[in-house]
């Protein structure tokens, strides 16, 4: 299934860039849903390339009859993500802490001028396969890619809002 979405926000390129690259953590914690982004690694595997890889933990509200079969790797990913300053782009891939071996998630997050140089375009696009398993067979299948094909756009749309936000208090 494949997904895309774009937000166009009031702030120059460099600096909605700069702030998604190296401020993602504290930007993230500023939504409702998510617990924390912890930083695992950073490195430069290339000049003009900034590879981060973070961890991800979600805190949804969940009616509470849910939460007592919700375990606590369901709501964790693993993100990596390659930064591209040339072009512009964030290659990024997402690996579930809870049945990773059937979850394939990954796409392109790119970063144009809008606005005549004064905003930038943010586009997100990728992909997501989940593979028919024990837990995810037939028609809940179509269901859970129905649900989260409508959840990563809207996730997105939230961060796209909250970084606004971050960049309108000057930080």
């Amino acid at each position: 299934m494949e997904f895309k979405t774009t937000a166009v926000l009031k702030y120059p390129q460099k600096i909605v860039w700069w702030a998604m690259r190296d401020h993602l953590p504290e930007i993230a914690e500023m939504q409702q849903e998510i617990q924390s982004v912890q930083e695992q690694e950073r490195e430069h595997p290339a000049p003009g390339q900034t590879r981060v890889v973070s961890i991800w933990r979600a805190a949804p509200d969940l009616p509470g009859f849910l939460m007592q079969y919700v375990k606590p790797e369901m709501l964790q990913w693993t993100d990596t993500a390659v930064w591209k300053d040339e072009i512009w782009e964030c290659h990024w891939e997402i690996s579930p802490h809870y049945l990773s071996e059937y979850i394939d998630c990954k796409g392109i997050t790119k970063f144009e001028p809008a606005m005549g140089g004064l905003g930038t375009r943010v586009t997100f696009s990728g992909t997501l396969g989940i593979a028919q398993n024990k837990v995810v067979t037939g028609m809940l299948l179509q269901g859970v890619e129905n649900i989260v094909g409508k959840v990563i756009p809207n996730n997105f749309n939230k961060m796209m809002k909250t970084l606004g936000e971050h960049l309108a208090k000057g930080k």
